[in-house]
């Protein structure tokens, strides 16, 4: 078995057998070429995937938990009402239990928020103004003035041609499937 199919199928027994330690509704899980979030009603769970992309590596579980704390920081300065903390997943593979140690998985404990929030979905609907997206991308734009630079040595933030290109054949990869399911979703209307 595969690292992404024994985690695969952990997140399957987290919805299943977990315990969240609080009420849940029904579980829906949305899933992304590096993470699996938990939508649980009050609470999302974002855990991250133990895959090795070359221009990101979360395929150990020390990786995967520095990369939790990194988000958290890093979405804190936004959205500190919404990033909550980073939770250890603990239990067994068969019985997962969020909050204990020792840890077998991590994720981030994110408050969760209706859908309609959503950027995507405001932006959508027409409820952001560009004066809105305009201070955003000031504060952005001053956070990223302010960050530490990582030096030709630092292997954080520093990507190399190794990187580039793999993220370049990651696209070309993601590309050739979408021009697929577009092509036999056109051939199954017609």
């Amino acid at each position: 078995m595969t690292k992404i199919t024994t985690a695969a199928q952990f997140v399957h027994n987290l919805v299943a057998h977990g315990d969240f330690g609080h009420a849940t509704t029904a579980i829906d899980v949305i899933e992304t070429h590096i993470s699996w979030v938990l939508l649980t009603g009050e609470y999302a769970y974002k855990i991250k995937k133990p895959v090795d992309l070359g221009f990101l590596d979360f395929s150990d579980l020390d990786a995967r938990h520095h990369y939790c704390l990194q988000e958290l920081e890093l979405n804190r300065r936004f959205t500190p009402e919404l990033y909550l903390e980073v939770v250890p997943i603990g239990g067994t593979a068969g019985k997962p239990v969020i909050g204990t140690l020792p840890a077998l998985e991590w994720a981030v404990r994110i408050r969760q928020f209706p859908a309609d929030a959503r950027l995507d979905r405001k932006i959508q609907h027409g409820c952001i103004s560009s004066d809105a997206m305009q201070a955003f991308g000031e504060s952005l734009a001053w956070l990223h003035d302010r960050a530490p630079c990582a030096n030709n040595y630092s292997n954080s933030g520093n990507w190399t041609l190794r990187d580039l290109q793999s993220v370049q054949g990651y696209m070309i990869r993601v590309s050739q499937q979408k021009s697929t399911t577009c092509s036999r979703s056109t051939r199954q209307q017609r």
